[in-house]
């Protein structure tokens, strides 16, 4: 994620944009993630991103069987730009990988947002750098 964006609904740069979620294999993950980190830093989505809007990071969690691949964009976008994006990703960034199901999620569509969010709330599950920091494990 950008710097000071953390990979919420309600983080204000996030808040009226949305995601996009992919599964890959596990053994691509590290080739996929590499791709992707380098459009984005290649700025590589500029040309099908309307103006205004902009890819705020990537996020992988791991699962058991595949990794869940989210793709965070600033502005939530009608079903066209939508398909503009994922077709770019699918046929241009990962055009080497089996990219299986895949859907679009705004923030403010999904259940759990919470437009009254604070970034009080944000310090709590953030380094002093604005990253992401899991909670450390204990036994």
């Amino acid at each position: 994620m950008k710097e000071g964006i953390r990979p919420v609904w309600e983080d204000p740069e996030n808040e009226h944009g949305g995601f996009w979620v992919l599964r890959f294999p596990k053994d691509k993950i590290e080739a996929v993630w590499r791709d992707l980190c380098l459009a984005v830093i290649g700025e590589n989505f500029y040309s099908v991103l309307r103006p205004g809007d902009a890819i705020n990071g990537i996020t992988a969690s791991i699962r058991r069987t595949d990794v869940v691949v989210q793709i965070w964009n600033k502005l939530a976008e009608e079903e066209p730009e939508q398909k503009r994006i994922i077709s770019h990703v699918v046929a241009v960034i990962l055009k080497e990988y089996t990219v299986g199901d895949f859907f679009y999620k705004p923030c403010q569509g999904h259940d759990s947002f919470d437009s009254n969010f604070t970034p009080k709330e944000a310090a709590k599950s953030t380094s002093s750098t604005g990253s992401y920091r899991p909670p450390s494990k204990r036994k």
